[in-house]
């Protein structure tokens, strides 16, 4: 009972320091209406994701350059960039625009 009381207690507090230094990125594409650009952020408000990195906007060429909104955190191409914001080539050769404010 001890050892599941300290592993509840240790993946409590591991959650809870990761949302603490979470920023939320919007997590959506412009297949839907309210994530094109200009977005509709009184839609798109609810579909956030929490993001160690940072929030991505990019046009991908690989799917008729629909826009997608997103985390870095879980895109290879930048990935190894969270945390920084500008405009960058990931490593597929993409531009991608990334920002380290909430969504």
């Amino acid at each position: 009972m001890l050892k599941i009381s300290i592993f509840l207690s240790l993946t409590i507090f591991y959650l809870k320091h990761q949302f603490a230094e979470s920023i939320f990125c919007y997590e959506c594409d412009a297949k839907w209406q309210p994530c094109a650009d200009p977005a509709d952020l009184n839609i798109i408000q609810y579909n956030t994701v929490p993001c160690l990195g940072s929030c991505v906007t990019s046009y991908n060429p690989y799917d008729g350059n629909v826009l997608y909104r997103t985390c870095s955190d879980a895109l290879d191409p930048v990935a190894h960039l969270g945390g920084q914001f500008g405009t960058f080539n990931g490593n597929d050769g993409n531009l991608y625009y990334l920002c380290n404010t909430e969504k």
